[in-house]
């Protein structure tokens, strides 16, 4: 029985693929470094900020990513007008939060939470979230999303996670949690992962059924 679901932000709650891309182009560009590449961008939506700078300056200085990582933290001519939010969000997440327990799994940073809640107002129907900076090991590691199920006080088998990208799937399964693939941008047998919606309102009835199975 599903007592609890937990969302990812990035390419879930929030489509932030578009503006991140071009705020990382410009902020790595401007701090003099050569313009990522197109496939360096794609590799970044899923993996934190931090890790995003290292891969896409290639630089061994510890020092100088932070520096730079801290630069970028201040959204300085963040593109916000091109994040979008799932149609449907609003209702599904109030419908989600009368029968289960709701938090937040993600790899932004804490203060990077607060964008979603800007854009939608939600903040009261969770009642955890689990950024990056809270626990020691990220997304593929299973250490955030654990960490969220025990402040739920539930179960991982009690538990389904919507995730949009193969970190989200490989955490999930060794967490021992149900996993939903949410895909706008893709057809659903991308990762293999079993269940799979593009619509954001099919998340009721998918988590229903999911919880009839095995994670």
């Amino acid at each position: 029985m599903i007592k609890a679901v937990l969302f990812d932000v990035d390419g879930v709650l929030l489509d932030s693929r578009e503006a991140n891309a071009k705020y990382l182009k410009n902020l790595i560009v401007k701090a003099g470094y050569p313009m990522p590449k197109k496939n360096d961008l794609k590799k970044v939506f899923h993996i934190s900020l931090l890790d995003s700078i290292k891969l896409l300056t290639k630089m061994k200085s510890e020092h100088k990513i932070r520096r730079l990582w801290k630069r970028a933290e201040l959204k300085k001519d963040y593109p916000f007008d091109l994040i979008r939010v799932p149609g449907g969000i609003k209702e599904t997440i109030v419908k989600l939060s009368k029968k289960y327990k709701l938090g937040i799994v993600t790899s932004r940073a804490t203060a990077g939470v607060e964008e979603f809640f800007h854009y939608t107002r939600l903040q009261s129907y969770f009642e955890v979230i689990v950024a990056s900076d809270l626990v020691k090991d990220p997304k593929p590691d299973p250490e955030s999303l654990l960490f969220a199920i025990s402040k739920l006080k539930v179960k991982p088998n009690e538990t389904v996670y919507i995730g949009d990208s193969r970190n989200d799937l490989i955490a999930s399964k060794k967490a021992g949690a149900f996993f939903i693939l949410y895909s706008p941008y893709s057809e659903c047998p991308l990762l293999k992962a079993g269940t799979c919606t593009r619509d954001f309102r099919e998340l009721p009835r998918l988590i229903s059924v999911v919880g009839r199975k095995r994670p």
